[in-house]
């Protein structure tokens, strides 16, 4: 059964990395198993579930990645990340002719990401499944087919 990607986090060479997708009617966080042995990724995910406020959050931070695909005012959040790892918003910005509206949004995305880090750096993986995604690589569209889908704990 075809399940809904809500977005894209990270992606490689055409597999999907990371990202937020459906199953069972449940949201969770899948990321790509890197097989060390053969030194690429793998078809194999592994899943965390997320509660209602993180995936909020999530779907937050893949509207303001799409408004960075389609437009260059807006820092891209690994550079804004880095930069924010020694410097203030203001620091960042000053000298710089961009909304405020998009400095907030910018920030809001910095602040979101974090918040998610930490979850799910605290949360352990429940299932393992093969991915077979279809529809456009970006995640705008994109659908996952979860084969071979294994309980962790």
């Amino acid at each position: 059964m075809l399940e809904k990607v809500y977005c894209v986090k990270d992606y490689w060479d055409m597999t999907i990395l990371e990202g937020v997708a459906g199953f069972n009617n449940k949201k969770y966080y899948f990321y790509c198993i890197f097989s060390n042995e053969n030194d690429d990724w793998t078809d194999m995910y592994e899943l965390k579930l997320l509660d209602d406020y993180i995936f909020k959050l999530s779907l937050e931070n893949w509207e303001y990645w799409k408004k960075w695909l389609e437009q260059s005012v807006v820092p891209h959040p690994f550079c804004y990340a880095k930069s924010r790892e020694t410097k203030t918003v203001e620091e960042i910005f000053f000298g710089k002719n961009i909304e405020k509206e998009l400095i907030e949004q910018t920030e809001k995305y910095y602040q979101n990401e974090t918040i998610i880090h930490e979850y799910l750096k605290n949360k352990t993986p429940i299932l393992k499944a093969k991915g077979v995604f279809s529809g456009k690589i970006n995640g705008m569209d994109t659908n996952v087919e979860w084969r071979n889908v294994e309980k962790i704990i």
